[in-house]
């Protein structure tokens, strides 16, 4: 469903959405594109997954799931004891009053998707029970640091079971606190606060940055090397602040304005390490780089090259923007090369 408000209703009989599997009749997904979905008066959100099969609910782009007098749950074969991963919240936040419960079981999940700014969360005043797993979604997330509340655990009265952890091998469980390391940032999950932290360290060089990353580790550190086949080096990749082990991440960006090539990159203020040179090479016919005057790139745009913009952002990345005069060429290319100091 696509934006659209579904109500389970049980004053009368009792009202329920079953999300499972029934032998001879097979899986039974649900899946909601924003818009919300609300309970009353004990209506009942089941997840339920037997025999294998994976049966999911699905609730993105905002869609929302309110509890008002009713439950939610997402439970195995056996009360969670058996059967597939039964059901998930992606990025929808779930809403419950004071006479609601959720519980989700030990093959049950839900799935935060978070942004630079925001997340989905459960909050209200009812019950949590959580003896399943939480799957945290970062992709969208090119901050350095920030705080997250997956639980609101002020307002609600949550216990987490024996079972519960962050879905993935690579976090790791000490006390009720949950953490990753991934390149030079600390995600961390705390059960008491329900929030969900990201740090980052800072790296003196290149090869800190490079060495970094553990879960998985870089295929080939090497600075000129592209181990994801994206079509940026490492070494592009640690200025711009993408992720090198992942390819389709952005890089810079040219267009023609009047009688110039704009040539536009972020710097992110980490990769400015001693052992760094920036350029900006420009070419005819994507072969010869060297004939024609390239843009050295500094700390700032008085310590650049003319035709180099150095904009601060403070904490945020810089701004690189380069003006290359088109002349008497029918066509100009430019490339960002990062040379890395022994």
């Amino acid at each position: 469903m696509t934006t659209s408000t579904v109500y389970i209703d049980g004053s009368s009989d009792w009202g329920s959405l079953l999300v499972g599997y029934n032998a001879g009749v097979g899986a039974h997904p649900f899946n909601m594109d924003g818009g919300s979905l609300t309970t009353f008066f004990g209506g009942i959100l089941q997840g339920y997954s037997g025999g294998g099969v994976r049966s999911i609910a699905t609730f993105d782009n905002a869609a929302a799931v309110n509890l008002n007098g009713g439950s939610a749950w997402w439970m195995g074969d056996n009360g969670g004891q058996h059967g597939s991963q039964a059901a998930v919240i992606r990025s929808g936040t779930v809403t419950l009053d004071s006479s609601s419960i959720i519980q989700v079981g030990v093959v049950g999940g839900l799935k935060f998707a978070i942004t630079n700014t925001s997340s989905n969360r459960i909050t209200g005043t009812g019950t949590v029970e959580l003896d399943g797993s939480f799957t945290i979604d970062a992709s969208a997330v090119t901050a350095s640091s920030g705080t997250w509340s997956l639980v609101d655990v002020a307002s609600l009265s949550e216990v987490y079971g024996p079972d519960f952890a962050l879905a993935g091998a690579e976090w790791t469980a000490l006390g009720g606190v949950w953490t990753k390391l991934d390149g030079l940032k600390t995600w961390t999950f705390t059960a008491d606060t329900g929030i969900l932290t990201l740090t980052s360290s800072a790296a003196a060089s290149y090869a800190d940055w490079a060495t970094a990353f553990t879960s998985p580790p870089l295929a080939d550190s090497a600075a000129n090397a592209d181990p994801d086949h994206g079509g940026l080096t490492n070494a592009v990749e640690y200025v711009l602040g993408t992720d090198p082990r992942f390819s389709n991440q952005g890089g810079p960006v040219s267009s023609i304005v009047g009688t110039d090539l704009i040539f536009t990159f972020n710097r992110k203020d980490s990769s400015e390490t001693p052992d760094v040179g920036l350029r900006v090479e420009v070419s005819t016919d994507l072969t010869d780089w060297t004939s024609l005057p390239g843009y050295d790139v500094g700390a700032t745009t008085a310590s650049s090259s003319p035709g180099v913009n150095v904009a601060e952002n403070g904490a945020n990345d810089d701004i690189i923007t380069v003006t290359i005069p088109m002349g008497a060429a029918a066509k100009k290319f430019a490339r960002l090369t990062v040379t890395i100091a022994p």
